[in-house]
C-alpha cells in the first residue's frame, strides 16, 4: 500500500516531508530516490538538491534542511545510509529534532542502500519508522516476484533495442541472479552484443558474467550429477575471484537445502507453490523450480547425506586452522564418493 501511495505523490506532485525508503532491493530504493528528487527539484539542482552519505554533521544537516529553496517552491536533501543505529546518542537526539521541525518547503529522504536495517530489532530505526508513518511515508522496497522481474528485463530489453521473450528471460535470471542491479547491468552488455533484433542464449552466455550464487547452484549441479571435474574448477574459478570460502560454503548449503525442500515435497505430493508459501521463496521463486527439475533423479538419502557434510565441512572451516580450500575439495571428493555409492544416512 505504501508503495502505491508513493507512487501517487510521485505522479500527482503532492509530496510528504519525509521519506524513508528500506528493504531488500537495492535497484527500486535508488530508482524511487531519483524519481522523487526529480519530481520535486526543477529547478537549481545545485543548491536545492543536497545529499550526505552516512552520518552528517547535524548543523550542516539543519542548514541544509532549513535554508529556503532557489527560485524553486521545495528543495530535497537525502540522506544515504544514516544509520540510526550507529549514531551518538546527541546527534540521534538532534536528528529527531530536525525531523520534528522540518519546514514544509523541504522534503527529507532516508536511502537505506548498503546499510540493511531491521525494523523488528533497530530501536532507533522504530522509531524514524513511526516518525515516518505520522509525518511521512515509510516505504519498506521488498525483492520484486519473478512475474515482475520478467517485466523488468523485457523493457530493460526494449529500450535497449532488443527483445527478449520469457524463456530467454528466465535462463538470463538464473544466470545473472535475481538482483536487479545486476540485471540491469549484464542486460545492457547483453543488448550490446546482440546488437538489436532477439537476444539469444547465445548472446548471454557470451558476455554476461554469472555472479556467485549462480557458480553455486552449477556447483551443486555438477556435484549431484557426479561431474567431480567440473565442480572443482567452480571451486578454482571462485577462489580466482577472491570469494570468501565461508560465504561459498554457505552459499552452497544453501542450494542443497533448496534441493532437499523440493524432493521432500515432490516425495509427499506438495507442488512449487507450496514450498515457496512455507520457505518463503517469494521473488525468488526460479530457485525452487530449478530445484524441482534437479533434484528429480536424486535419491534423498544421498541430499541428507550431502546436509551431513556441509555441516562436516562447515564446522571445520569455521572451528579448525584447517586449509579451507582443501576442505572445499575434500567435501567434492566425500560427495562425490557418496553419489558413486548410494550412501544414505
Amino acid at each position: 500500500m505504501s508503495l502505491e501511495l508513493l507512487e501517487k505523490q510521485i505522479k500527482t506532485g503532492d509530496f510528504a516531508n519525509l521519506y524513508v525508503l528500506y528493504g531488500e532491493e537495492d535497484y527500486l530504493k535508488t530508482f524511487y530516490c531519483k524519481r522523487i528528487t526529480a519530481k520535486a527539484v526543477t529547478d537549481f539542482e545545485s543548491f536545492n538538491l543536497q545529499h550526505y552519505d552516512g552520518t552528517p554533521d547535524m548543523a550542516q544537516l539543519a542548514a541544509a534542511v532549513n535554508n529556503l529553496p532557489l527560485m524553486s517552491p521545495r528543495k530535497c536533501v537525502v540522506l544515504r545510509d544514516a544509520d540510526p543505529q550507529g549514531m551518538k546518542a546527541g546527534d540521534w537526539k538532534e536528528l529527531q529534532g530536525v525531523i520534528k521541525l522540518l519546514p514544509p518547503e523541504c522534503i527529507l529522504i532516508f536511502h537505506f542502500d548498503a546499510v540493511k536495517p531491521n525494523p523488528k530489532k533497530d530501536a532507533r530505526f522504530k522509531s524514524l519508522l513511526t516518525m515516518a508513518q505520522k509525518n511521512g511515508l515509510a516505504v519498506e522496497i521488498k525483492a520484486p516476484s519473478h512475474r515482475d522481474l520478467l517485466s523488468f528485463v523485457a523493457k530493460r530489453a526494449k529500450a535497449g533495442g532488443c527483445e527478449i521473450d520469457a524463456e530467454t528471460g528466465d535462463y538470463l535470471i538464473e544466470t545473472c541472479g535475481d538482483g536487479m542491479n545486476n540485471l540491469a547491468c549484464e542486460l545492457d552488455k547483453v543488448c550490446a552484443r546482440a546488437g538489436g533484433g532477439k537476444i539469444s542464449r547465445e548472446h548471454i552466455d557470451a558476455v554476461a558474467i554469472k555472479p556467485m550464487t549462480s557458480s553455486i547452484y552449477d556447483l551443486a549441479r555438477a556435484v549431484i550429477a557426479g561431474r567431480l571435474d567440473m565442480g572443482m574448477s567452480i571451486i578454482d574459478e571462485l577462489f580466482y575471484k577472491k570469494e570468501e570460502p565461508v560465504i561459498i560454503l554457505s552459499a552452497l548449503s544453501s542450494a542443497f537445502c533448496d534441493l532437499y525442500r523440493a524432493k521432500a515435497a515432490a516425495i509427499s505430493g506438495a507442488g512449487e507453490s507450496r514450498v515457496v508459501a512455507d520457505f518463503n521463496y517469494h521473488g525468488r521463486e526460479f530457485r525452487i523450480r530449478n530445484a524441482f527439475r534437479d533434484c528429480r533423479n536424486v535419491d534423498i538419502g544421498f541430499l541428507t547425506e550431502c546436509l551431513r557434510l556441509l555441516m562436516r565441512a562447515d564446522g571445520r572451516i569455521k572451528g579448525t586452522r584447517a586449509d579451507k580450500r582443501m576442505v572445499l575439495e575434500q567435501l567434492m571428493v566425500e560427495i562425490n564418493v557418496a553419489k558413486q555409492n548410494g550412501r544414505a544416512h
